[in-house]
């Protein structure tokens, strides 16, 4: 009898950002194990919209991010994994703690720094946010002079490291 992994639908942001897209493959490794669907998602953010060509704004950034994640989507359903896209506007740590809900996401994966930058903060301010307000676990991983780094917080505890690699799934 197979096992069923409890994480079978993971969010994982996009911003663009080269730190966000490092997280395509560990996020694949896990689905691969899983079986689940990786969901990616992007956030519009609407902040600095306003004024006239609000509409038009946010159609070029959706389009233009569109085209970004066609190519990693590409790339993950190679690798056989079920892949879902989804763009939406808001706040960026809003509208992912909202979706991680209201679709029954099981994790949310992220990426310590994205397109904001480091700023010598250990872990970035969406993903701080996120890990701090997200009703489901959130998985921060980046990697470290080549070694993968993780920490995993489940709602109301504090976030702790863990081991996901490959050899202590065996």
């Amino acid at each position: 009898m197979s096992r069923k992994s409890i994480y079978q639908n993971m969010l994982l942001p996009l911003d663009g950002s080269k730190e966000a897209e490092k997280r395509v493959d560990e996020a694949i490794s896990l689905m691969k194990l899983t079986k689940g669907e990786l969901i990616l998602f992007h956030v519009v953010d609407v902040v600095p919209l306003w004024g006239h060509g609000i509409e038009e704004d946010y159609q070029f950034r959706k389009d233009r991010f569109e085209k970004y994640v066609g190519e990693i989507k590409s790339r993950v359903e190679s690798e056989g994994v079920n892949v879902k896209v989804v763009t939406t506007a808001g706040k960026p740590a809003d509208e992912i703690c909202k979706y991680a809900t209201r679709e029954e996401v099981d994790i949310v994966l992220v990426s310590p720094h994205g397109a904001g930058g480091v700023f010598g903060w250990a872990v970035g301010s969406v993903a701080a946010r996120v890990t701090r307000h997200s009703p489901k676990p959130v998985l921060v991983i980046r990697r470290q002079n080549g070694n993968l780094m993780t920490a995993i917080r489940v709602k109301n505890t504090r976030l702790d490291p863990v081991d996901i690699s490959v050899t202590s799934a065996t």
